[in-house]
């Protein structure tokens, strides 16, 4: 049996120096390997091979960033993969595994410091932000859902309100506020800091004039979460790797068929609007993302990475960074 601790963080704002080790096996190496992914907590990972499609993604991290995946689900998972397990039990969705060392669990359990084989700590941060409203919805005029409304992506006013109903829900919403009090708290240390997440946001980098005149997007939007991100000195890790967004969109949402169209406000179908919405984010000059790919099910063409059972609505992703 693999050596592996489980937490669940039930104290409001607990931080906890709690020392658990990594796990047997574990060596010291000049890579480490970030994956971020929203599990679908309604329909996935049910039966036995969907767990095993699940182990699969979780064991090709060193830490891995989870959303929507219930503590009940996530325990089966760390006992099958013999990884520490983080559950925040102020966030239902939010989930961290780690083969590595966890030194201190941080705000609201949503940030782990974690401890190196070759003795380097850094922080890492999980979050999953609310989906409402959902701004490529409301830019597509796609209503009723996740408290969509009618806009016309063609008037600057229209476009500044979708960012100021974003930025006022999801940047200052409550689920905001946490991913960004756990970043505070973390940079107290002056180590690096990793955060994942589903960010249910696209971002700045992404909606520029090159992917408009590509057909992707109908404007260009600068999208409150990433440029948060940004000015507290974040990079985002795929970006790095993949700086046009028109020549590589690596769309996260989604690979589901069913997800293939919507119906918009005049009841006309119309293409389901792709983006990405899951991020690995870093900071500091101590990584340097060497990879970035995006995992997904078999045959799927938005895929790098393919994976039997896959089961969710989120393409996940994977970083390798280099150890500086």
């Amino acid at each position: 049996m693999k050596n592996m601790r489980i937490l669940c963080v039930i104290l409001l704002g607990l931080v906890v120096s709690c020392s658990f080790p990594a796990i047997d096996g574990v060596v010291a190496s000049d890579e480490f390997k970030v994956v971020t992914h929203n599990f679908l907590f309604q329909n996935s990972i049910c039966e036995d091979d969907a767990f095993e499609a699940a182990a699969e993604l979780i064991l090709m991290g060193d830490v891995v960033g989870v959303q929507e995946l219930n503590s009940v689900k996530a325990r089966k998972l760390a006992r099958m993969t013999g990884y520490n397990l983080v559950c925040p039990l102020s966030d239902w969705s939010s989930k961290i595994f780690t083969k590595h060392k966890i030194v201190e669990v941080g705000h609201l359990g949503l940030s782990v410091k974690l401890e190196l084989p070759n003795g380097k700590q850094l922080w890492f941060v999980n979050v999953h932000l609310t989906p409402i409203p959902y701004g490529p919805y409301e830019i597509n005029n796609i209503t009723g859902i996740f408290g969509a409304q009618t806009f016309d992506p063609s008037s600057a006013e229209d476009r500044a309100d979708i960012i100021a109903r974003n930025k006022a829900r999801r940047l200052e919403g409550s689920t905001g506020r946490n991913l960004l009090k756990a970043i505070e708290k973390a940079s107290a240390d002056n180590l690096t800091i990793i955060v994942t997440g589903d960010f249910n946001e696209p971002s700045h980098l992404d909606w520029v004039q090159a992917s408009v005149d590509a057909g992707y997007f109908p404007a260009v939007m600068p999208w409150p979460v990433s440029v948060k991100m940004a000015e507290l000195g974040f990079k985002d890790s795929f970006r790095e790797i993949f700086p046009d967004p028109a020549a590589v969109p690596g769309f996260t949402w989604s690979p589901f068929e069913k997800y293939q169209t919507n119906t918009n406000a005049a009841g006309e179908t119309i293409p389901e609007p792709f983006d990405r919405i899951d991020f690995i984010y870093y900071n500091g000059s101590s990584v340097t993302p060497a990879d970035s790919q995006i995992i997904g099910p078999v045959g799927d063409a938005g895929s790098d990475i393919h994976i039997e059972k896959f089961s969710s609505d989120h393409r996940a992703v994977i970083t390798t960074f280099d150890l500086n």
